[in-house]
């Protein structure tokens, strides 16, 4: 492993029958999530000349966010580590692996740390659940904010109701992920106390992209929600054209299609907020390849839609570029302005799904025309 701080190759040492890995250059310490206490506590115990913190009743506390400084990559898993200060108001301020919970501590900082725990054993208690306390009414906040801005910019413009596209043969497969997302929001709903945390544990995190774990949140992402809304608009689009995109590919090709568009629409979205530690959910990215899809496969399709109260019927290629055009204003938006709020709103990645899914149609569909055309399709009436 290598130091955060200066690169240094870190040396595994035995302290009091305890491994921890130093770095000889500046003397910086790395802890597995747990160690750290303990080491403190030996410390402590150990050398009796450290003294005790004086218990200030006024004191200016450090905002993490506040220090300008460049983000530290995990020694152990090359994930993004935060900066935090320890207990709170102790002004010690750490840096936090977001994925294995690690933490490094810089030479300087151990003593501190020392130093301020044995003075303030209670208070350190407090303050660290006061500092969990926030953290987690922040997160639910943010969660909040951007699914309210989700529902009511998506909801009242554009929902499609239905096609003129009839199917050759009864599709199944759909309504396998279709059930998945609802049992999983079932299970948000009624169990899941702290959504915040949720999102954290199951969400995909771009600063975990290149981890064995970002794998796996790649896939537990895509079937999260943030609220009945965010679902609601994702399984309306799912269920009016993934029939036909099923019947068209058939039920082995399905689900390897809308996995690959979600996987696609992730990458996209991983790369443009590379280090992030704002978790993405949704399954936008999969259902926008099924739309991407249905564009380059029935363009000539009539597709009823609800828009401001009122019910139309247009074309597919005209609702269908109307959406995406949609999707590429807000993405813009997000880039420019509030990057921050939108980065777990997946606009960009939403575009790469409908891409990613278009191009798999054009291909599959001149890959028909290189074999046996398919038969024409009978309009509803």
């Amino acid at each position: 492993m290598k130091c955060p701080s200066c690169g240094a190759i870190l040396q595994q040492d035995n302290y009091e029958g305890r491994f921890i890995n130093h770095c000889s250059q500046c003397n910086g310490i790395w802890f597995e999530s747990g160690e750290l206490k303990d080491y403190i506590r030996l410390l402590i115990e150990k050398d009796k000349t450290i003294p005790e913190a004086k218990i200030e009743t006024k004191r200016n506390v450090i905002k993490p966010r506040e220090i300008n400084e460049n983000k530290r990559n995990c020694p152990k898993c090359s994930a993004g580590m935060e900066k935090f200060n320890y207990g709170y108001d102790s002004n010690v301020i750490l840096d936090k692996c977001v994925s294995c919970d690690g933490v490094w501590a810089d030479g300087n900082e151990i003593k501190a740390l020392a130093i301020h725990i044995k003075g303030n054993q209670k208070l350190d208690k407090l303050g660290q659940s006061l500092a969990e306390y926030s953290e987690q009414i922040q997160h639910d906040k943010d969660a909040a904010d951007v699914n309210r801005f989700y529902f009511l910019t998506y909801i009242p413009i554009l929902v499609p109701l239905g096609t003129t596209q009839n199917t050759r043969k009864t599709s199944f497969v759909f309504y396998i992920f279709f059930l998945i997302n609802i049992a999983v929001f079932a299970y948000q709903y009624f169990y899941v106390k702290n959504p915040g945390e949720f999102y954290l544990k199951h969400g995909f995190i771009p600063a975990f992209s290149v981890s064995t774990e970002g794998l796996s949140r790649m896939i537990t992402s895509m079937f999260i929600h943030g609220d009945f809304g965010h679902l609601l608009y994702n399984m309306i689009f799912f269920l009016v054209f993934a029939d036909n995109i099923e019947d068209r590919f058939g039920h082995w090709i399905f689900p390897i299609f809308y996995m690959g568009c979600g996987f696609c629409s992730t990458i996209v979205h991983g790369l443009l907020y590379w280090g992030s530690t704002i978790p993405a959910i949704g399954a936008s990215g999969a259902i926008s390849g099924a739309i991407g899809a249905y564009y380059m496969l029935f363009p000539e399709s009539r597709i009823r839609i609800l828009i401001y109260g009122r019910t139309i019927t247009t074309n597919a290629y005209i609702f269908l570029g109307a959406w995406l055009l949609y999707q590429a204003i807000y993405a813009v938006i997000a880039s420019v302005s509030i990057s921050m709020l939108f980065s777990r709103v997946t606009f960009f990645g939403t575009i790469a799904g409908f891409t990613s899914g278009a191009i798999f149609a054009w291909s599959y569909k001149s890959h028909e025309r290189g074999n046996a055309p398919i038969p024409s399709m009978v309009k509803k009436q």
